[in-house]
């Protein structure tokens, strides 16, 4: 072996896994199932076709364990591949340990071929969440093992036949991830072939049901101090747990390795504790995003907020204009939620953002987002679809939109992704609830959908992780779970 050379591979040929493809467990099976993301094929592989050489890879015990028909079926259908001789040159950080950022580096495998990673900074990017395919996820499982830069390169070459490591880890160190390594932008990286990472939109709903929720939403109270036409909220006057259960269910939260959690109400910010509660989910890493109303969203609550280390905070409007969002949410509303925008930028919080609800009498108005956000200083908005349902909901004179209109919004995002790349709106065209989502109640009762009052557990009587795994076997392969589901309307 030459003085320049990491690592050489002898045999003439072998047998390497594809990096474009979901690897996901199968609940009742214990297998696997394996989806390529270019053509869609599915393959299933049997607990032990697992065990004998899909985890514990190597060329060899695929070509001794694995009958000839499942290896042809496995290559023709792009699960595997051949190779030539492959050689690993020298690196001049091959002897570096990649390092975790913590506490905000957040991650969990769901198969060692799928970890995902969140991180919690308080960061400006949108979404720091990445779904590591094959490829990413044995590279972040050889840093969780301490290896060095060298020795995960040799590992990753046996199993994929490609050495695209370093570029890997600059992504990573790019998002976050992992503490800058010396001299590595200095190395000429060659063009990349391999999928390292999946986009998660994409993968989130091909899931089941993640092993860990991603994401919750905390409905921390229903007490508020307006009465809006399209509130959701079966009543408005419940304060929510005393204090010391509210930090139980924090830390039931952070022990169970949510990423991200949604504050709400209610008014959330008429709770005394909010701001103990959210510095101890910062303290932890746990992404905390606040939803208010913004009607008591001083400049100085607004810098307690900051304080704690809140990383969002979105106002809630039900109209572009002062007509229309006052029609439902009262006098002197409107200004009072520009004013509260202002705030958030003034408190020095780096993620401000807004919540739109869209229904009938005010559907008309969506040509006027991108406009109305780039005036009030707004570059995220989430889309909320008002569902006739709750006290005021069920009751008001306003209606969901119709399919049509749905559409044109739809096409209307697609336009501005492009027009506008800077602003960020979104629209969940799928449900999740359930899937990778889940909502905790005033009352501590954890619910498949914000929509849907029906409790799968309290997590004062039960631990988090244990109600959540406890539906599995309730959720639908395909379509949603909750209002959407049992309403019919996706």
């Amino acid at each position: 072996m030459s003085s320049n050379v990491r690592y050489r591979f002898d045999r003439n040929k072998n047998y390497f896994k594809s990096p474009n493809i979901l690897v996901i467990k199968e609940p009742i099976s214990g297998g696997l199932k394996l989806i390529h993301q270019d053509t869609h094929v599915v393959y299933k592989l049997t607990p032990d076709l697992v065990s004998q050489f899909w985890e514990p890879w190597s060329s060899d015990a695929l070509i001794s364990c694995v009958s000839n028909g499942i290896r042809n079926e496995l290559y023709k259908n792009n699960f595997i591949s051949f190779g030539e001789n492959i050689e690993i040159p020298i690196s001049s950080i091959d002897n570096c340990i990649p390092i975790i950022v913590k506490p905000y580096t957040k991650w969990y495998a769901e198969t060692s071929d799928f970890y995902v990673l969140f991180n919690t900074a308080n960061m400006s990017i949108i979404n720091p969440l990445i779904i590591l395919g094959p490829y990413g996820s044995l590279c972040w499982s050889c840093i969780l093992k301490g290896y060095t830069v060298g020795r995960i390169r040799v590992e990753l070459i046996k199993v994929f036949g490609c050495d695209e490591v370093i570029i890997f880890l600059n992504r990573l160190i790019t998002l976050g991830y992992i503490l800058p390594i010396d001299n590595i932008n200095q190395i000429k990286f060659r063009s990349e072939k391999i999928i390292k990472e999946f986009f998660a939109p994409n993968i989130q709903f091909q899931l089941i049901h993640t092993a860990i929720p991603w994401y919750c939403l905390w409905e921390i109270n229903t007490n508020c101090d307006l009465r809006c036409k399209t509130c959701y909220l079966p009543n408005f006057d419940n304060i929510g747990l005393l204090t010391f259960d509210a930090l139980s269910i924090t830390n039931k939260i952070i022990e169970s390795g949510v990423f991200y959690v949604g504050i709400m109400g209610g008014e959330p910010l008429l709770r005394d504790d909010l701001i103990c509660i959210i510095d101890t989910l910062r303290l932890a890493g746990v992404f905390v995003k606040v939803i208010s109303n913004g009607q008591s969203l001083t400049l100085h609550r607004a810098h307690d907020l900051a304080l704690a280390g809140v990383n969002q905070v979105e106002i809630s409007f039900d109209g572009l204009s002062e007509q229309t969002h006052e029609f439902s949410r009262g006098k002197e509303t409107f200004n009072k939620a520009i004013k509260a925008i202002n705030n958030i930028r003034k408190a020095g919080i780096k993620r401000n953002g807004m919540v739109l609800t869209i229904y009938s009498e005010n559907v008309d108005e969506i040509e006027l987002l991108p406009k109305f956000m780039y005036e009030h200083g707004i570059f995220e908005c989430y889309i909320s679809l008002f569902k006739k349902t709750g006290r005021s909901g069920s009751t008001s004179t306003f209606n969901p939109i119709e399919i049509n209109e749905l559409h044109f919004i739809y096409r209307r995002l697609d336009e501005w992704r492009k027009t506008y790349p800077e602003l960020t709106i979104a629209i969940s065209k799928k449900c999740s609830c359930g899937r990778s989502s889940v909502i905790i109640g005033y009352n501590a009762e954890l619910r498949p959908c914000s929509f849907l009052y029906e409790s799968m557990g309290n997590l004062l009587e039960n631990s988090f992780c244990d109600i959540w795994q406890s539906i599995e076997d309730i959720i639908p392969e395909v379509g949603a779970f909750g209002y959407c589901s049992f309403n019919k309307i996706i």
